[in-house]
């Protein structure tokens, strides 16, 4: 038999003639997936998990922290004293907050009014419960009020 004889055999007979008009059968054990379950089987997938995170989490700027030096020291600790002084008026202070994934942090500006002071132990407790160690604090100005 010859190559041009097998192609004339495939051009009259259908391989799956017999099966070919049949219904498709259903699953004994399970459901049939709709459409849209079996197009997710072909979507894109992420072959290393948690990377495009990490690469983000690389490239996430921060910045380290400042050391004070003694005169700016002296100016926290006057306006420190001029704030017991003044029965705690509303203030604004800039600290570091220390990042909890990476070396460094950032600075935040918050308002505010001191609820508790602790200057043995090192802190501050503002009216919204946030503790602040001293150390952290670069900045702390009173808000004027009008009286």
């Amino acid at each position: 038999m010859t190559g041009t004889d097998k192609w004339e055999d495939t051009k009259n007979s259908f391989p799956y003639e017999d099966i070919i008009h049949l219904e498709h059968p259903n699953p004994r054990y399970h459901l049939r997936q709709t459409m849209e379950q079996r197009a997710g089987q072909f979507s894109p997938f992420a072959a290393l998990t948690g990377y495009e995170e990490g690469i983000w989490e690389t490239a996430r700027y921060t910045s380290s922290k400042r050391i004070l030096d003694e005169e700016e020291k002296n100016k926290l600790d006057e306006v420190i004293q001029e704030i017991q002084v003044r029965n705690n008026p509303p203030i604004q202070i800039t600290y570091f907050e220390k990042d909890k994934t990476k070396k460094g942090g950032k600075y935040q500006t918050i308002e505010g009014t001191i609820k508790k002071m602790n200057s043995y132990q090192g802190f501050l407790l503002l009216q919204n419960n946030l503790k602040l160690s001293i150390e952290d604090i670069v900045k702390i100005e009173i808000i004027p009020t009008q009286e």
